[in-house]
């Protein structure tokens, strides 16, 4: 499982960086530093998660960014290794003229959010349930509750069961 995230982790940085765009490390345990330096490397910023639960460390992250002069920021989580490099151009090109995106996951969630400075809303991440299948419609609900101006990017897939591995394998050409 470990060298399965690696390479989901490995196969992100990669797109990213081939769309030309900045990246910070954002990683949990804190303790891990060490470890997520010597297999990534010092290329990009590496930061410690901070938070009792998701929703906390992804409130910390943006503050983190933002706080840095970041003007727009995306998180993306580490389950869904084969989004396309239009989700990213997309999602940055929207935050031009809407306060957050959201790229719902099929499964209920969402896989990647986005805000810019002036408009981030750190009650997004309040009162989720975030092994719920409602994450997303909450998520958007609490948005549009609070007068943001959503982008919704296409819904893509993420993986957090076997049978979703299956289908990353299928989705990129691997039949066996």
């Amino acid at each position: 499982v470990l060298d399965l995230y690696r390479c989901f982790v490995e196969d992100y940085i990669q797109t990213i960086v081939r769309g030309g765009y900045e990246i910070l490390i954002s990683y949990d345990p804190p303790s891990a530093h060490s470890w997520i330096s010597q297999w990534l490397g010092e290329r990009h910023p590496l930061l410690p998660q901070s938070g009792v639960d998701l929703g906390e460390r992804m409130q910390n992250a943006f503050r983190m960014v933002f706080s840095r002069g970041c003007c727009a920021a995306l998180i993306v989580g580490s389950d869904s290794p084969d989004l396309p490099t239009r989700f990213y151009d997309e999602a940055l090109a929207a935050l031009r003229d809407h306060d957050a995106v959201v790229g719902p996951a099929h499964d209920g969630g969402y896989y990647l959010i986005g805000f810019r400075r002036e408009t981030f809303l750190p009650d997004a991440f309040a009162g989720i349930s975030w092994s719920a299948p409602e994450v997303f419609t909450r998520t958007l609900v609490i948005l549009r509750n609070s007068g943001r101006r959503v982008h919704l990017l296409p819904p893509w897939w993420d993986v957090d069961t076997i049978e979703d591995l299956r289908a990353l394998a299928l989705r990129n050409g691997d039949t066996s």
